[in-house]
């Protein structure tokens, strides 16, 4: 679940592990609710600068996103 926020090294590293695991790897991109959140985020956040807030809402997105995946398909594969 790759964004803005994403190393590259990071990218890297989770396809190395996919591969070394032998499981599927499945990439969903966060931009678009990332991108929502900080729009209703947008009054309240105005005259600061980008920090570890905006960075640690990528991750509370990618637990929810996992979160509904788990829910939905849990016993699928």
């Amino acid at each position: 679940m790759p964004s803005r926020y994403s190393s590259t090294g990071s990218v890297t590293d989770t396809k190395a592990l996919i591969k070394n695991l032998g499981i599927k790897l499945k990439t969903i991109t966060i931009e678009k609710p990332f991108q929502a959140y900080l729009d209703t985020l947008t009054e309240s956040f105005t005259g600061t600068k980008s920090d570890s807030a905006e960075e640690n809402l990528q991750a509370r997105v990618r637990g929810n996103l996992l979160m509904a995946l788990s829910n939905k398909l849990a016993g699928w594969y």
